[in-house]
């Protein structure tokens, strides 16, 4: 009996491991591909649940990459992930992700093994093309742009020390001390994942960053895009986000700012001839919020004097009173044709002209002032709630990385 059960046992395990020996096919519906820096994509149509989608990236970086001196800072980095990127700086990212109803811990979410390490967006809604860009551009910070502020990791060792606290039990213990025998003298046996509380309350800032600049590259991370949308959008988007202007300026962040309702406010409420330069003071002043709060020393303009009714010398002079910042303006002295010459030369000139409708063209004044004064602009604009109207405006800016 022992005998026909041990045969039994044998035949089912050799019959497991001949399915698992065999290679599972590829998806044809997977869309599959590698940039030139190095990183795989891929993509996939899924239409349940509907207007939704997946966005993950995975790091072939683990525990196991550690140094002695760098053990758990695997998993404090993925931590550091939701402290801070390039374009989403401190709490910017869950605070956005949540208006749009991607909830931190529930949709919002990342984990460390030994092996890899996984950040993941789910039930994204994709029904407008700016949330896509912005879960994109999330992808790129957490790949390449992972602040890692000193002030910030300070604060997260507490957090990190009390969940280790809480994964202390009996299963936990029995597991470390089995660690040896299973393992032996390998990685696998001192590499726990999160590291020791010692270990947690006093590395130095430079390990962390350290580990990040060597593990965390293109050639070892992957994302995979699955949801409600269209694959060839889809992909061009995750493509063109390394290309086109980067050769020229390196890469850019672009800030999608809602204008609408500025717009109207200033319809409905100031003197057609000043529609113009108001609207422009409006964009002078938001683009000193988002220069402010970037640290950013200067703005810079694509004004050419006299091209249009609000590039004139006094226009430009009251445009630009709204701010303290420099405005530079490359450009100022060059004719149309200079400029679509180098737009041309640079491949921008045929997307510059498509036949979008744009903020200006929208709300044109049949008889612009060309000569605006500033009191009578600053007259005008006291029947707006300027703060209220810029904060708002700054409250809902969608962020794409160029």
């Amino acid at each position: 009996m022992i005998r026909k059960i041990f045969l039994t046992v044998a035949a089912t395990l050799v019959a497991v491991t001949g399915l698992f020996a065999q290679e599972l096919p590829d998806d044809p519906e997977v869309r599959k591909g590698v940039l030139d820096n190095g990183m795989t994509y891929y993509i996939r149509h899924n239409n349940k649940p509907a207007n939704q989608a997946e966005f993950w990236i995975f790091d072939n970086v683990g525990a196991l990459q550690e140094e002695d001196s760098q053990q758990g800072l695997a998993h404090f980095l993925e931590h550091m992930a939701f402290n801070g990127t390039e374009n989403f700086p401190g709490k910017n990212m869950i605070n956005y992700l949540e208006s749009i109803g991607v909830k931190f811990g529930a949709n919002l979410n990342a984990f460390t093994a030994q092996e890899m390490t996984c950040y993941n967006m789910s039930n994204v809604p994709v029904t407008r093309e700016g949330v896509i860009d912005s879960a994109l551009l999330i992808l790129h910070d957490w790949a390449y742009y992972i602040t890692l502020d000193g002030d910030e990791i300070d604060n997260e060792r507490g957090v990190i020390v009390e969940e280790l606290r809480t994964r202390q039990n009996a299963s936990w213990r029995t597991n470390e001390k089995l660690r040896p025998y299973l393992y032996g003298d390998t990685r696998y046996t001192t590499r726990n994942i999160i590291g020791s509380e010692e270990g947690l309350r006093s590395f130095d800032h430079k390990e962390l960053r350290d580990f990040y600049h060597r593990w965390y590259r293109t050639d070892m991370q992957a994302l995979f895009i699955v949801g409600d949308f269209d694959v060839d959008m889809m992909e061009q988007k995750v493509i063109a986000l390394m290309e086109k202007m980067a050769e020229y300026c390196g890469r850019m962040k672009l800030f999608v700012v809602p204008f609408t309702e500025i717009q109207e406010q200033i319809r409905d409420r100031c003197p057609e001839e000043l529609f113009t330069i108001i609207m422009r003071r409006f964009m002078m002043r938001l683009a000193d919020a988002l220069a402010r709060d970037l640290n950013c020393r200067a703005l810079v303009t694509g004004e050419s004097l006299g091209q249009v009714a609000s590039q004139t010398m006094d226009a430009l002079a009251v445009s630009g009173d709204v701010t303290d910042l420099p405005v530079l303006r490359p450009v100022i002295g060059m004719d149309k044709e200079e400029i679509v010459q180098i737009a041309r030369k640079i491949g921008t000139f045929e997307t510059s002209i498509l036949p979008y409708e744009d903020c200006c063209t929208v709300f044109t004044p049949r008889h612009p002032r060309l000569r605006p004064l500033p009191g009578e602009v600053e007259f005008a604009e006291e029947k707006l709630d300027i703060q209220a109207l810029i904060q708002a405006a700054v409250d809902s800016i969608e962020r794409v990385q160029v």
